[in-house]
């Protein structure tokens, strides 16, 4: 299917569905009131409330070099129906001050993948059917004063920055950038972890800040730190073989025990927004006059790794007296040169255990030390290894700046916002983040693409750029990201009784350590609200950039040089959107 024919399909659709309406079109349907609720005082005070939602994605999208899709190797594009979320939310009012939350739901469901989360891409065990529904949000809390509420459980109360806690219902652009989502999936769970909060307004202000704690995740063998940063023990030595040779870079630590903390404050200038929930708006679509900015941070101490040299290593004198001198002589040689033993790769077959970083040659002409090393034992390799191999922790430290502009451009006599007038919306937010030594993630939301598999043995091949299968590219990293969106609603008038339009774009600039090219990647599309937030029909296109991968050979630098950007992968989604 060609970009023709899918926005040719796409319009005739949005012509076919275009329903006139008299609906007044302001932030929800008019009348709706917030959702059912059941009351449980006289005064309205203590009630039940529900919600129910589904987001549903119609996507044409070109895939990652080297991705299968439905074992067709080398995938170029796809279409595809999916659920983006589909969730039900429970908000309980006990009394004034004690209140109950919770929301179940499922996520990312493709016809290949169950939503296994935002991560944990394809699993073959699963063939997009039976989705699974989990809990989002289980958490209590109790207000003390409006300066301060307390609550714990499984939340999406969170820091760093306005991003980090948007709703989904009312998004200003398609969907979220994810980049305020740093932990997502990888020790949180969908943007939520096991924590407590505070919260509250303070004149003008407002604040939250938690203590979280993050979930376990799993060791790939023993690729994370057994503890301390020395004399690591042979099983630790043994275990990196089975990895890339790459030293300084950043990966997460499973057997990290840490609390995560973060917090965000922000200062209304005009109107002040509701603390209530968690959930930060996207768009008032003109109802609300409002403008803040805000700062947060986020803080794991010891929640990265990563491998570095000692700065004087040596083969173990225990180990020299049982190596032949000749080979001894070779084997020292080749370490004062820069050859270590880590890593098992496409090296010389008579070479177990020295890989060939990236499958390129190592910087030796002959074949002595892979012979010296094939005749060590696996005891003398593991020490060897052990004693040129260490690691290092990294606290994340990250901090964000960022602005919101809801901005109405007509106003009642009485001065208050028009809700049928035009309007403007905008936000930008900057991240200075810092995972540890060259650290990226790329991330795909409900990638439908898997390696190309090889004609031998079903094992699959490397991929040929840095990105991976299906639709993921670099997302957060060591460094820092600039992020702006900006919408115009348009005035009732302009489309009396057919709803009203939002066109929006956006911009995310993205400078890493490991990319050697910065990421400049535009968005851009229109909502079509038919009812408010609570129904509206969207568009959007989006051009992702794809890395090659790193080319460097030189000792230190494996999977480091050679991140430059050499291509550009389209995408185009459509999304039904409703709750109620």
């Amino acid at each position: 299917m060609t970009m023709r024919k899918l926005l040719t399909a796409m319009l005739c659709t949005l012509i076919l569905l275009c329903a006139r309406s008299s609906i007044l079109q302001a932030q929800g349907l008019e009348g709706y009131g917030g959702g059912f609720k059941i009351y449980l005082s006289k005064d309205s005070t203590t009630f039940v409330r529900l919600l129910f939602w589904n987001q549903i994605w119609i996507r044409w999208m070109q895939q990652n070099p080297g991705t299968s899709v439905s074992n067709n190797p080398e995938t170029r594009e796809t279409f595809d129906i999916g659920i983006r979320r589909s969730r039900m939310l429970v908000h309980g009012q006990l009394t004034p001050r004690i209140l109950l939350f919770w929301i179940i739901g499922v996520n990312n469901q493709t016809f290949n993948s169950g939503g296994l989360g935002i991560a944990s891409g394809f699993d073959p065990t699963s063939d997009g059917k039976r989705q699974q529904v989990f809990v989002h949000d289980a958490w209590c809390e109790f207000k003390w004063s409006r300066e301060l509420f307390i609550g714990a459980g499984l939340l999406t109360w969170s820091g760093l920055s306005r991003q980090t806690n948007w709703a989904t219902l009312n998004y200003n652009m398609l969907d979220a950038s994810n980049l305020g989502w740093i932990n997502l999936d990888a020790t949180d769970q969908f943007a939520r972890m096991f924590g407590i909060y505070a919260k509250g307004e303070i004149g003008h202000f407002n604040y939250r800040a938690v203590l979280s704690k993050p979930f376990t995740i799993p060791n790939p063998g023993l690729a994370t730190p057994i503890g301390g940063t020395t004399n690591q023990p042979p099983s630790w030595a043994a275990a990196l073989t089975t990895l890339p040779p790459a030293y300084n870079i950043s990966q997460w630590a499973g057997n990290n025990n840490e609390l995560l903390y973060h917090a965000y404050v922000n200062y209304d200038f005009f109107e002040q927004e509701s603390s209530v929930l968690p959930f930060m708006v996207g768009s008032y679509l003109g109802t609300k006059k409002v403008f803040n900015i805000g700062v947060g941070f986020n803080l794991h101490p010891r929640g990265m790794w990563h491998r570095i040299r000692p700065a004087n290593p040596a083969i173990p004198e225990a180990v020299a007296r049982t190596i032949p001198a000749a080979d001894l002589n070779t084997l020292n040689d080749a370490l004062r040169r820069g050859i270590y033993p880590a890593g098992r790769g496409p090296g010389p077959s008579s070479a177990p255990g020295i890989s060939s970083p990236e499958g390129s040659p190592l910087n030796i002409t002959d074949s002595a030390f892979y012979n010296a090393w094939g005749r060590l034992n696996p005891t003398q390799q593991a020490a060897i290894t052990d004693a040129f191999v260490d690691t290092a922790w990294t606290d994340t430290f990250h901090w964000a700046v960022d602005f919101f502009l809801d901005l109405p451009l007509r106003y009642k006599e009485d001065g208050t916002p028009d809700p049928t007038g035009p309007a403007i919306t905008a936000h930008g937010a900057f991240y200075n983040y810092n995972f540890g030594p060259n650290y990226v993630r790329n991330i795909g939301v409900m990638s439908i693409g898997q390696p190309n598999p090889t004609a031998v043995g079903g094992q699959l091949v490397s991929q040929p750029e840095f990105n991976g299968p299906g639709n993921a590219y670099p997302l957060h990293g060591t460094g820092q990201a600039y992020y702006l969106q900006a919408s115009y609603l348009t005035p009732r008038e302009w489309t009396e009784g057919w709803g009203r339009f939002q066109f929006f774009g956006a911009i995310t600039y993205l400078n890493y350590q490991r990319l050697r090219e910065p990421t400049l990647m535009p968005e851009f599309g229109f909502n079509w609200i038919l009812a408010g937030q609570n129904a509206k029909i969207s568009m959007q296109f989006r051009p992702r950039a794809i890395y090659g991968r790193a080319i460097s050979s030189e000792p230190g630098r494996e999977l480091l040089d050679g991140m430059r950007r050499v291509g550009t992968r389209w995408e185009a989604i459509t999304q039904f959107h409703i709750y109620l």
